[in-house]
């Protein structure tokens, strides 16, 4: 074999473990954003999720964390739910075929780089339980892999 077909073949490899490094973040975010967002879209599922949270909240020194108490706020939260978990599922459709549908993560990772950016402002300016900084961290991990990620494979 010559040295440019090994060199060929070398390339090949380093794209291909590119490409499914690539498709386990886009799988494991659409799937954490499935798992993380359906309780928020199923009204009976709300309130203990919002117990967890609150829980979760004291445990790190924060404020509890109160569910929404009228009808058109819990309208609200059930379609945030709604709308990350339909985000999650978009991200299992674009991991089956990252070459031609790369677009969909990269506008993921745009949209969780502002809401960390929203989350980072509502703790410093109206105290905004610190345990959404823990959402905001995960969710800026999960925008710099997919914007490497993207970035990597382009020229793919």
């Amino acid at each position: 074999m010559s040295s440019a077909a090994v060199k060929q073949t070398a390339k090949q490899t380093a794209s291909a473990k590119t490409t499914q490094a690539f498709r386990v973040w886009v799988i494991v975010a659409g799937v954490y954003n499935i798992l993380n967002s359906f309780a928020m879209m199923v009204p009976f599922l709300n309130k203990s999720y919002y117990q967890m949270l609150s829980g979760s909240s004291r445990m790190f020194g924060g404020a509890e964390i109160l569910p929404a108490a009228d009808p058109v706020n819990m309208l609200f939260v059930n379609t945030a739910g709604l709308v990350l978990v339909l985000v999650g599922a978009m991200l299992l459709y674009a991991a089956r075929d990252l070459k031609n549908r790369s677009g969909i993560p990269l506008l993921n990772a745009v949209g969780r780089t502002v809401w960390a950016v929203l989350v980072i402002y509502y703790t410093m300016t109206q105290d905004l339980p610190r345990l959404f900084l823990t959402f905001a961290a995960i969710d800026i991990t999960i925008a710099v892999a997919f914007y490497y990620y993207v970035w990597k494979t382009k020229d793919q």
